[in-house]
């Protein structure tokens, strides 16, 4: 998979001590006595160097269902019970719902004690943790319990971050600043047809919504701030 400009697929690559030689769909004869490496039904795909790209989750998407236009978790609800009655799939994959789009609102999914015991385990283990926080509430449950877990086993060169940082506060950039925890935010976000200012004014006000996505604000020295697509 090139993910060129024009999203082409080749079927040869020629690599050689990690520099891609040649991709295309005829194997040219200078390169007849090379190794082959079949790939089987499996697929090779350029590295990123932006984490937060949703390139696997393309194909998760397309094998589910899609409640992307529900209201309610309600609505939700029903959308995946008509679908169970019309599939034999044992295992239904829903995707799409946005705690902005429907009327619930944004809710803590996790309580602080699960997610602090997840971080301290999987940094023992020198694991790079990669937080999803969409809103204050969410986003300082991640910076404390990203601090619990580096209070608990200090690491350098950590890398732990919070994606999205949507609606930030001062004490959770505060101890992301001197924990060097990563904020990459989703720019991307901003003007989102599915998400529009009018939209998030109605849920959170206009001046919550001005500061859903700060990103002046937070490209300031000593903050590890980066801004990721997060579409592919």
């Amino acid at each position: 998979l090139s993910v060129d400009s024009n999203n082409r697929v080749y079927k040869y690559l020629v690599e050689e001590n990690g520099k891609i030689l040649y991709t295309g769909n005829e194997m040219p004869e200078k390169y007849s006595n090379a190794e082959v490496i079949d790939l089987g039904n499996k697929a090779l795909a350029p590295a990123f160097i932006d984490t937060h790209q949703h390139f696997a989750s393309l194909s998760t998407f397309n094998a589910g269902m899609n409640v992307m236009e529900a209201e309610s978790n309600g609505e939700i609800a029903k959308m995946i019970g008509e679908y169970a009655a019309k599939t034999d799939k044992k295992t239904i994959i829903v995707f799409g719902a946005s705690p902005h789009s429907v009327k619930e609102g944004c809710i803590l999914y996790y309580s602080d004690e699960k997610v602090i015991e997840f971080c301290k385990k999987a940094n023992r283990l020198s694991l790079q943790i990669e937080l999803h926080a969409i809103g204050d509430k969410a986003f300082d449950q991640a910076a404390r319990a990203l601090k619990a877990a580096l209070d608990d086993c200090p690491r350098k060169d950590h890398r732990h971050g919070i994606i999205h940082c949507c609606l930030p506060t001062e004490a959770g950039t505060t101890i992301c600043r001197e924990y060097n925890i990563q904020m990459p935010m989703q720019s991307a976000f901003i003007g989102w047809k599915q998400e529009p200012d009018s939209h998030l004014e109605e849920l959170l006000g206009t001046e919550r919504t001005s500061r859903l996505n700060p990103i002046r604000t937070n490209y300031k020295p000593l903050r590890l701030t980066s801004f990721t697509s997060t579409f592919t």
